[in-house]
């Protein structure tokens, strides 16, 4: 189950740079409400990749150490989504 969700995560975060990069180089063609499908596709992205943390953490992880678990997974893919926009030179 998580390997599948990783996966719709990481197709939303694709598409999600496909739509920036498009809407970069069109930017006069756009209609008003196709910029919001970029947001869209990150936030789908986002509960994607904290459902499938969830899930791993509510599995191997003692209740002891579920809340650290969960601040750290939420910190991972902050720092994911930070370095991606670097390295993939995110258009905004």
């Amino acid at each position: 189950m998580a390997s599948s969700a990783l996966m719709a995560a990481a197709a939303s975060l694709a598409a999600a740079l496909f739509v920036a990069r498009q809407a970069a180089r069109n930017a006069a063609s756009l209609m008003p409400n196709e910029s919001v499908v970029e947001p869209l596709l990150i936030g789908a992205a986002t509960l994607w990749l904290l459902g499938a943390a969830s899930l791993q953490i509510d599995h191997f992880v003692t209740p002891r150490f579920e809340l650290a678990a969960g601040l750290v997974s939420v910190s991972a893919i902050a720092l994911l989504y930070a370095l991606l926009s670097l390295r993939l030179a995110w258009p905004r």
